[in-house]
C-alpha cells in the first residue's frame, strides 16, 4: 500500500489542531491561533516522524512531542502541566472515537503489519467535520449565553434625528455615564435608518460636539449629533449619538445610559 507523506501531515495536523483548541478551551486559555496553528505543525511533523522509530524511543519522542506541541501553544508555566493533562485526556478520547466510528461502520482502517489506518477517505476529512460540528455547537453555545444575559437589559425605543423618527433596539448600560451639557450621549452600534447621512451632514454643516471618553486604554475625543429619545412610551428627552472608537457587532441598535 502506497502512503503519502502529505495525507498523515494533513490527518495529524487536523486531529492535533483539533485537540489543542478542544483543551484550550476547556481549560479557558486564550492561545492564539498562530500558537496553535504551531502546535497542531509541530504535532503533525512530529507524528510522522516517530513511525520510523521503535520501541522505548518511540514513547520518549511521542512524549517529547507532546510537551513541544503544548510549550508552543501556552508556552512555560503553571499551566503547561494541566494544558499536557487535557491534550492528553483529548488525544486517548478522539482515538477511541475515531476508532469507534471505524468499527461501527466496518472500516478498514489497518494494513496487514497494523503500522497505518487504510481507509478510502483520509483521516483529516473526519477530523474536519468533527471540529465543524464541535465548532457551530460551542458558536450556537455562546450565540444562545450571551442573548440570555444582554436581553433582559434590552429596551424598545424609538430615535428622532433629522426630522425623521426610526425605532430601535437600545442596550441599558450602567456603565455608561458619559454626558455633555446634561444630555446623555448614547453610541450608535448598528446601521439605524439614514443615520450615517444624517452624522455626515452633521459633521459638514458643523452641527457636532466633541466630548471627551476615558476609557482604559486612554482618554480620547468622540464626535456626537444631536437627537432624541424615547425609551418604552416614557417622555422624549435629548441625547447626543456618537459612534464607537472600533466595531461592535452586537445584538441591539445603541448604547444608552442605565
Amino acid at each position: 500500500m502506497t502512503v503519502y507523506v502529505e495525507i498523515v501531515l494533513l490527518d495529524n495536523f487536523c486531529l492535533d489542531f483539533f485537540i489543542l483548541c478542544a483543551s484550550a478551551l476547556t481549560l479557558r486559555l486564550k492561545a492564539s491561533r498562530l500558537r496553535l496553528f504551531g502546535g497542531a505543525m509541530v504535532g503533525a511533523i512530529g507524528a510522522t516522524l516517530s513511525v520510523q522509530v521503535s520501541g522505548v524511543f518511540a514513547c520518549v519522542v511521542k512524549a517529547a512531542v507532546l510537551v513541544l506541541m503544548c510549550v508552543a501553544v501556552v508556552g512555560f508555566g503553571k499551566k503547561l502541566f494541566w494544558y499536557i493533562l487535557a491534550t492528553l485526556a483529548y488525544t486517548f478520547v478522539s482515538g477511541g472515537c475515531i476508532v469507534g466510528l471505524f468499527h461501527l461502520f466496518k472500516v478498514p482502517y489497518l494494513n496487514a503489519d497494523g503500522t497505518f489506518y487504510q481507509t478510502n477517505i483520509p483521516l483529516f476529512v473526519y477530523v474536519a467535520a468533527l471540529f465543524l460540528v464541535a465548532f457551530g455547537g460551542y458558536a450556537l453555545y455562546k450565540y444562545g449565553s450571551d442573548i440570555k444575559k444582554i436581553m433582559p437589559h434590552v429596551v424598545k425605543a424609538n430615535l428622532s434625528f433629522g426630522g425623521k423618527t426610526t425605532s430601535v433596539r437600545a442596550f441599558r448600560d450602567s456603565g455608561n455615564t458619559l454626558v455633555y451639557e446634561g444630555a446623555a450621549v448614547c453610541f450608535v452600534v448598528r446601521k439605524i435608518g439614514k443615520f450615517d447621512e444624517y452624522f455626515a451632514d452633521c459633521l459638514l454643516h458643523g452641527n457636532v460636539v466633541c466630548v471627551a471618553l476615558c476609557t482604559v486604554a486612554g482618554s480620547t475625543k468622540v464626535c456626537a449629533v444631536p437627537a432624541t429619545l424615547t425609551v418604552n412610551g416614557e417622555q422624549s428627552r435629548r441625547v447626543y449619538l456618537a459612534l464607537p472608537q472600533s466595531k461592535c457587532p452586537s445584538l441591539y441598535d445603541i448604547i444608552i445610559d442605565g
